[in-house]
């Protein structure tokens, strides 16, 4: 069996201060949580933000590409393989550009327009949940 977290957060982003969901990127704490949990497998899934070079050529495990995008007020977690990043990349800066303030949401329209080969990517809705 492979462990896989999906759902890690590296960069602060204006889609955190509306949740309050305040923290401190570490890059010790987060190989120190890879290690002491045996994960084999990550994706940095920031909101609106894609970020994952630095991480993937130091962590010592699989890193996938992925975003976590704030669409028609909810969120999507899109993750790819390593061999589209560069077209991902170019995506994942469409939404940044588009995504700037706390109240700013992709439709789902501008969400196809973006990632419209669905072939490419895993996508897993991410609803508010109470309990977080």
């Amino acid at each position: 069996m492979k462990k896989i977290d999906l759902h890690i957060h590296t960069i602060k982003t204006v889609s955190d201060s509306i949740k309050g969901d305040e923290f401190e990127y570490s890059f010790d704490k987060l190989k120190e949580y890879v290690q002491q949990r045996n994960i084999d497998a990550i994706s940095i899934t920031n909101h609106n933000v894609f970020d994952y070079e630095d991480i993937r050529d130091n962590i010592g495990i699989v890193v996938f590409p992925g975003i976590e995008i704030d669409l028609e007020n909810g969120h999507i977690l899109i993750i790819t393989k390593d061999s589209d990043v560069i077209d991902f990349y170019k995506r994942c800066q469409r939404v940044h550009e588009l995504i700037k303030t706390q109240d700013d949401t992709l439709s789902f329209e501008k969400f196809d327009e973006i990632f419209h080969e669905r072939e490419k990517y895993l996508l897993i809705p991410h609803y508010k949940k109470n309990p977080k």
